[in-house]
């Protein structure tokens, strides 16, 4: 619908997306956030928020950008120009399916009452070139995959391959919606990391419940499970998409995860919940590991003083 929307707009300049960059630091101040992740990011975007930096903007950021953009744009590479690296390129974003709530994500059976079983994007040979380009430059690959049969695909294709980064995963699936016992097993083995969205479920409740049988319902953002075995491991929020008046709320996501109640007060799945300071160190201490934001998320000597 913003397409129509857009139309009515009087055009954004540069400067004006700089400072809807800037604009954001004390709003994720105020939620105590001092780092994030771009991760529909682009070439142009990396100097906007350079520029954004100069003009005020505080939050360590690590930069993904779109892979098929990224090979188009013809940058073989962009080198980290902040001297203290907190504006950093940190790899490359692919999209496999869509969502749960749009009945879009991929999965391996069908949704309830309907034949299909959402929808799969890429390739296999296109996610065996971007491994090959992003291994090559020590990049990290992140996919977003939502539906079993998404994060199954990324698991045969990674499984026997080695990782090449140290301290932090060379493979990571955004959201990484809908788990069974053996795929988190699979992730284990292959270190593959994730984060994982209980916002989702907080705040999409109704659409989750319609388009998840008990059995994936069940399945579904497996916090705990994964939490137990899965070495990288963060909570993240979707801002600003996930359909809620402040997505980034760190505490929202923090008590759902604790909870494990939706918005209502809708139970969430009880064997998947997670004490309060396991969900602090998801979003400190492991969220910097899994996103590759280094000397953050600790308050030690030689760290940022966040």
């Amino acid at each position: 619908a913003h397409w129509y929307v857009d139309k009515f707009r009087p055009p954004v300049t540069h400067e004006n997306q700089v400072q809807s960059i800037v604009d954001l630091t004390n709003r994720f101040a105020k939620l105590g956030i001092t780092g994030v992740t771009e991760v529909f990011g682009s070439p142009s975007l990396y100097d906007m928020y350079l520029e954004a930096k100069e003009k005020g903007f505080k939050q360590h950021i690590a930069i993904y950008n779109k892979y098929n953009d990224h090979i188009e744009s013809k940058r073989d590479i962009i080198k980290t120009k902040d001297d203290d690296e907190t504006v950093r390129f940190t790899g490359l974003k692919y999209l496999l399916d869509g969502s749960i709530s749009g009945h879009t994500a991929y999965m391996k059976e069908p949704y309830p009452n309907s034949d299909d079983r959402g929808n799969p994007l890429g390739s296999e040979e296109e996610l065996k070139q971007m491994y090959q380009y992003a291994k090559s430059r020590n990049l990290q690959v992140i996919i977003h995959a939502m539906g079993d049969a998404s994060i199954q695909f990324i698991i045969d294709f990674f499984k026997n391959k080695p990782t090449w980064i140290d301290g932090a995963p060379s493979v990571r699936i955004e959201h990484c919606s809908i788990l069974s016992d053996e795929m988190i097993q699979q992730m284990k083995e292959a270190k593959i990391g994730a984060t994982m969205n209980i916002d989702f479920m907080y705040a999409e409740y109704d659409s989750w419940r319609k388009n998840l049988d008990d059995k994936r319902f069940n399945m579904a953002t497996r916090v705990r499970s994964a939490y137990d075995n899965i070495e990288y491991l963060s909570l993240a929020s979707d801002s600003p998409a996930t359909l809620w008046a402040v997505p980034e709320d760190v505490f929202m996501s923090i008590k759902a995860a604790v909870t494990r109640k939706a918005y209502g007060g809708q139970d969430i799945n009880q064997s998947e919940k997670i004490t309060l300071p396991e969900a602090l160190l998801l979003y400190t201490k492991k969220a910097a590991v899994v996103c590759n934001i280094p000397l953050t998320g600790q308050l030690i000597p030689g760290y940022f003083a966040d």
